[in-house]
């Protein structure tokens, strides 16, 4: 899981490629407000509509056999996935790759799950709106951690999200 947090990328729609270095992050500043524990902010706030990040995830060796388990790596087969605030209410899920026609389009969707508790643990509201468009490169079922990868990409995008309410955040 590690390696999967390491590599996985996210960047704002307007910007460049970022990675998680936590000294120049801007996701970081949303990490303690005014004494909150770490990982909330003090009060519930609201990504704007028209947010729109893209998350690249890599699958991983933790189920290829022994020993992968404490010494997993991250490989070369990458989902990406883009998330778009929108105004319309509701969630449309739109899948393609590996899968796509095993996987739900709905709020039990496992990547939509790990956003709204990612965003939930961030203190920021689940938009009323929003279009998840996935390409799965990484195989379900085969040992390459699709469900982990699954997770990290809600949970990125969960940080994604959450930077565009910047310095502006209560």
């Amino acid at each position: 899981l590690v390696a999967l947090l390491l590599a996985t990328t996210w960047r704002p729609a307007p910007g460049g490629w970022l990675r998680g270095d936590a000294h120049q992050d801007p996701r970081r500043r949303l990490l303690r407000r005014g004494g909150a524990r770490p990982g909330r902010l003090t009060h519930v706030s609201v990504v704007p509509s028209g947010a729109a990040i893209r998350v690249r995830t890599p699958a991983s060796s933790a189920n290829l056999g022994p020993g992968f388990d404490s010494i997993g790596l991250a490989l070369g087969v990458w989902d990406e996935l883009d998330f778009t605030v929108t105004d319309q209410p509701g969630l449309r899920i739109e899948v393609a790759g590996s899968g796509a026609d095993g996987v739900p389009r709905d709020e039990s969707h496992l990547v939509y799950r790990s956003l709204v508790r990612g965003l939930r643990e961030l203190g920021v509201e689940p938009p009323v709106g929003l279009l998840m468009q996935t390409r799965n490169a990484v195989p379900h079922g085969r040992g390459m951690g699709s469900s982990a990868t699954a997770i990290v990409s809600g949970v990125a995008a969960a940080h994604g999200l959450a930077a565009y309410l910047g310095s502006a955040a209560p």
